[in-house]
């Protein structure tokens, strides 16, 4: 039996830092004019709103699941000023 992609996912990777709303985190990705910082944003929003399996995330914005991980786990180690 072939299991899916997503199966090798690394689980339990969420947003633990809730300082910033979704509205705030989106308003910054938007005003934000570097674009790995927007990309960032874009990825906390994304995975904190849990409809998509990081694999969908990483290739909705174009990341590998690592960069992924590695973008939530500064962001709630750091907040803002992990991204």
């Amino acid at each position: 039996m072939r299991l899916k992609k997503e199966t090798y996912v690394p689980a339990g990777i969420s947003i633990n830092n809730d300082s910033l709303s979704k509205e705030e985190l989106e308003e910054l990705a938007r005003k934000c004019q570097l674009a790995r910082i927007r990309k960032r944003l874009k990825v906390i929003v994304l995975v904190r709103e849990g409809k998509l399996s990081r694999l969908q995330i990483g290739q909705k914005l174009k990341v590998g699941v690592q960069t992924l991980c590695d973008c939530v786990n500064r962001y709630n180690a750091e907040g803002l000023l992990g991204t």
